[in-house]
């Protein structure tokens, strides 16, 4: 008669198997979520450790998982419910596309409430100048508290103008009078002194 494994080494083993066969032992995180919606490219540079670092240390994801989860949800719900293909690689990274603009702007809202006239201009901007949605959104929330009732302002004046359409760091060749906003950009600019 053959003796049996003991019992804590047979509960171990069942263990291991059960472990072995799932691919992540743990429910998905908010960060896990993110990061999956983030990097559905699956670029070469893409790391879904790193990201899910990144999404813990960063204070303004936290803050947005925090204070603003339904927006986060909301907007990482539609990311993931976009199709695979809208993604593109680009330097190495996962591109995320022009989507889900409303759920966007109400999670830049929540972060920073004066920053949806900001993510207006830059809606506007990349549709009529070609330019990266993401990078321009990105700087709507990265506002010194300082200046943002003024870069507000300076945003919802550019909404009643045409799009002004230049390569970024160029040297604007406009008249004083064919500039629209000035007052507000005077504000937006001396704000931080």
């Amino acid at each position: 008669m053959k003796a049996s494994p003991p019992r804590p080494v047979a509960a171990l083993f069942a263990l291991c198997l059960y472990s072995c066969g799932t691919p992540y032992p743990l429910p998905p995180t908010p960060c896990d979520d993110y990061c999956r919606v983030m990097q559905r490219a699956e670029c070469d540079d893409d790391d879904p450790a790193d990201c899910v670092r990144h999404c813990e240390a960063s204070p303004e994801l936290r803050r947005a998982r925090a204070s603003c989860a339904p927006a986060w949800q909301a907007r990482n719900d539609c990311l993931a419910a976009t199709e695979p293909r809208a993604f593109r690689c680009e330097h190495d990274h996962t591109r995320v596309p022009d989507r889900c603009l409303d759920e966007r702007r109400v999670l830049a809202e929540c972060l920073v409430p004066s920053s949806g006239f900001c993510f207006d201009e830059c809606v506007r901007q990349a549709a009529s100048c070609g330019g990266e949605l993401p990078d321009c959104e990105a700087s709507c929330i990265h506002q010194p508290p300082a200046c943002q009732a003024a870069s507000a302002a300076f945003n919802r004046c550019l909404q009643g103008y045409p799009v002004e359409c230049h390569e970024p760091f160029a040297e604007d060749t406009r008249s004083l009078d064919q500039i629209p906003c000035l007052t507000e950009v005077g504000a937006a600019l001396s704000c931080g002194d």
